[in-house]
């Protein structure tokens, strides 16, 4: 699996008790047969990238955006063809209420007899075909916040852990020759999946991770293609502290096992490919031999000490 690795230091989080694998049931054999992922909740600082653990890094110099003006032109106009690219895309991994102010996702489709979600599925949810329409359908049913309006897959979508792996570029690019010559210019060996996420009307972005905390080389870049500045952060759930992206900076990284969130904006674009960075790129913003986060590093044994033995929250309805 690309991005993973193994470390003469064992991972202070156990795989087999934090990783959940598991069906929905439904109707629809598409939807029924198909294995989704989330993750147990556990406390622990954030952790930041590379042995210097930053929340971020920054990487404009490396990112030529004088054609930024004409990517946002094309964009604007061709959008609206992009409709078979488009998902409704949610976070997953199970999230304390108290975070977001509001129970995640996960904890509703994970106990499926509390919240009456079998029964939904003998009534309207059965016409639904689609996992992400389902959630869709969940997230409104129960009122919860919908992060992003709609997110564009510009390359093969590719299984989740795997979505640093080699992808090419889906038919729908050819209308965005700008926004390809971007992608292609950013320091990949090989680039995988490649999204743009569209931030729903003055809506925060749920404080989420992508994945849980091991060790890890997973790769990728951030582009905001909106004139205003991302409000992104870090979330530290230990010292309740919100590290924030510098506002100047339009091309950045971070770490995915990080808590990640954003404040509201209105209709913001941000590109983001995965991937492998070229070698001299990993080695000057400092991931040492392409690592991203290896718990041998000094940062976040000095965390551990600090913070004491990571507790996993084994319960589901969080």
């Amino acid at each position: 699996m690309t991005g993973l690795f193994k470390s003469k230091n064992e991972d202070y989080i156990d795989e087999a008790k934090i990783k959940i694998d598991y069906n929905i049931v439904h109707p629809c054999p598409a939807i029924r047969n198909r294995i989704a992922n989330s993750f147990h909740y556990y406390d622990a600082p954030a952790m930041g990238l590379g042995e210097e653990g930053r929340p971020f890094i920054e990487a404009d110099d490396f990112v030529d955006l004088s054609n930024l003006d004409k990517i946002q032109e094309e964009l604007q106009n061709n959008i609206g063809l992009a409709t078979e690219s488009l998902v409704h895309m949610i976070p997953f991994g199970l999230i304390p209420e108290e975070i977001n102010d509001e129970k995640c996702l996960d904890a509703f489709l994970l106990n499926p007899l509390k919240y009456g979600i079998e029964n939904d599925n003998f009534t309207f949810a059965r016409k639904i075909t689609n996992f992400h329409a389902l959630k869709r359908y969940y997230v409104n049913k129960f009122g919860l916040t919908k992060s992003w309006k709609r997110v564009l897959h510009l390359r093969t979508p590719l299984p989740f852990y795997e979505k640093g792996n080699p992808s090419t570029w889906l038919p729908i690019i050819q209308h965005f020759p700008y926004l390809r010559q971007l992608a292609e210019s950013l320091p990949f060996k090989h680039m995988g999946i490649g999204l743009i996420f569209r931030s729903n009307e003055d809506t925060k972005l749920l404080i989420h991770r992508d994945s849980y905390l091991r060790n890890h080389s997973m790769h990728h870049l951030n582009v905001s293609l909106s004139k205003d500045s991302r409000n992104v952060f870090i979330y530290d759930p230990i010292k309740n502290i919100r590290h924030y992206l510098n506002p100047s900076s339009r091309c950045y990284t971070f770490n995915e096992c990080d808590l990640h969130g954003a404040d509201p904006q209105f209709d913001h674009l941000v590109l983001r490919i995965d991937g492998q960075f070229q070698d001299w790129f990993a080695d000057h913003i400092g991931l040492k031999n392409g690592v991203s986060f290896d718990w041998a590093y000094d940062r976040p044994q000095e965390q551990i000490k600090q913070s004491g033995p990571i507790k996993v929250w084994n319960e589901t309805d969080v």
